[in-house]
């Protein structure tokens, strides 16, 4: 998947980038809790 590139400003590039950078935060999030379960 290739990166976007920002150095236009139209919404829709935002909107993407915003995105990416939440599904990033969820899987990472995600992620964690399942580590944690396992020690548990």
């Amino acid at each position: 998947m290739p990166l976007l590139p920002f150095s236009s400003n139209s919404p829709l590039t935002a909107v993407t980038g915003f995105f990416c950078v939440f599904c990033y935060l969820c899987a990472s999030s995600l992620r964690r809790d399942i580590q944690q379960r396992r020690t548990l």
